[in-house]
């Protein structure tokens, strides 16, 4: 009878043994499993990240043939009499007048042209942005001209203030 009963108790910790076993053998293998996860995430993360910095240096590389090829005319802003100038701020001891009509003329002109598509539509489009382009860089002049630091100049051409930085270093690299 002893011995039944200690066979017994030796069944149950055989079988209490095999349970912890397969237990221990299921979390090592989810914990392998999650390893390798983690180790595809981490691939596909970096693959990512590089695909995006070579995005980057594509279009860098695109913007400064574009800037290089922009050629920087001299300003010229007549100041008209009979219009009053336009304070946003007390502060501010400049007129935005000038950028303001361009700006319109430029954005009427592209208005018409997309209204007369014709075959030679795409040459116009480009003059039109290289006529923007050149406005944007004649602005930021007149601006820093005028006193604004660079955050002030972005912030009134609605633009970063990396790209003004940019824009006035590689224009000073080219001339």
């Amino acid at each position: 009878m002893v011995s039944t009963f200690l066979f017994f108790i030796s069944i149950i910790f055989n079988v209490v043994n095999l349970f912890a076993i397969v237990l221990l053998y299921m979390r090592q293998n989810r914990l392998s499993g999650l390893k390798e996860e983690q180790e595809k995430m981490i691939r596909d993360t970096e693959d990512m990240i590089s695909a995006y910095l070579l995005q980057m240096k594509e279009e860098n590389e695109a913007f400064l043939k574009k800037i290089s090829s922009i050629k920087p005319k001299p300003l010229h802003y007549k100041e008209n009499p009979d219009i009053q100038p336009k304070r946003d701020d007390q502060d501010a001891p400049f007129s935005k007048q000038p950028i303001i009509l361009k700006k319109e003329a430029l954005k009427a002109y592209k208005q018409q042209e997309t209204r007369n598509i014709s075959a030679t539509g795409l040459e116009k489009q480009r003059e039109i942005s290289d006529l923007l382009e050149e406005d944007l860089y004649e602005n930021v002049l007149f601006l820093q001209k005028k006193g604004l630091t660079l955050e002030e100049i972005a912030h009134k051409l609605n633009k970063g203030t990396t790209e003004i930085k940019l824009l006035l270093k590689f224009r000073n690299n080219h001339q």
